[in-house]
């Protein structure tokens, strides 16, 4: 132990500059932690849909194969990668809400029982 405090004392900068570097690295994995933590309970909470979601989103937070969803909607997966459902909505010629109710439809009848 001695021995650390004494090259501690003789590089002072590289010290301080350790010591910002530590400060940091724990700060970022807090932030991380904190982040984490909220979107585990975010899924948890299972919003109701809304046509800024993507296929995925919604896939995700309601254990649902987004392929389902997808077929629902009219498009493959390469065409609806990325896209929200307002989006895909406008490329169908649907209306945002018909987006939305088609998808309530699949969660309705594929999500995994309690």
């Amino acid at each position: 132990m001695s021995r650390v405090v004494s090259t501690l004392r003789r590089h002072k900068v590289l010290a301080a500059i350790f010591l910002v570097a530590l400060t940091l690295a724990l700060g970022f994995a807090t932030v991380m932690a904190v982040h984490a933590i909220r979107f585990r309970d975010h899924v948890v909470e299972r919003q109701p849909v809304e046509s800024w979601m993507t296929i995925r989103y919604v896939a995700r937070a309601w254990q649902v194969p987004p392929d389902e969803i997808g077929a629902a909607l009219g498009v493959d997966r390469d065409t609806g990668r990325g896209r929200s459902l307002n989006e895909i909505a406008e490329m169908q010629g649907l209306t945002p809400e018909e987006a939305v109710a088609a998808v309530e439809r699949v969660l309705a009848l594929t999500r995994p029982r309690p």
